[in-house]
């Protein structure tokens, strides 16, 4: 193995027990404040039926971003499965980073997952929002 790639995994193991330990820290922490009967008490008195229309609006809103994307897109090279992951995954960051920057994790997926250029991913994104800007 050479000094280079030795470095880069030490740096994403490091990186890794970094995350997952702030991870773990936040929930134990959060946890903390609030009583966990009063956690228990609201997971058994959840309304089922309107839970289950969320989650079937929620994915079914997914569905139709990553239909969207792969008409942008226009290739073969991703299936809509993936593409779907993809929206789910945006959808993760950006509940949890702070001012919609988890909408860059779509073109980072595109990239790294995907192989796609940049400029793919940022055209087809900035092209949503210019959309959405003039309906």
């Amino acid at each position: 193995m050479s000094i280079p790639k030795t470095k880069k995994i030490i740096f994403r193991i490091v990186n890794i027990a970094i995350v997952v330990g702030f991870g773990v820290f936040l929930i134990y922490y959060l946890l903390n404040q609030v009583d966990i009967g009063d956690i228990k008490k609201a997971f058994f008195n959840i309304y089922r039926p309107s839970l289950a229309i969320g989650l079937i609006l929620i994915f079914s809103i997914d569905f139709f971003k990553a239909y969207r994307t792969k008409i942008l897109i226009r290739s073969d090279k991703i299936r809509m499965g993936d593409l779907f992951l993809v929206s789910l995954i945006r959808n993760a960051f950006n509940m949890v980073l702070p001012a919609r920057t988890g909408e860059l994790s779509y073109v980072y997926v595109l990239k790294r997952k995907f192989k796609f250029p940049v400029e793919i991913g940022m055209g087809s994104y900035c092209n949503i929002y210019i959309e959405f800007a003039f309906l």
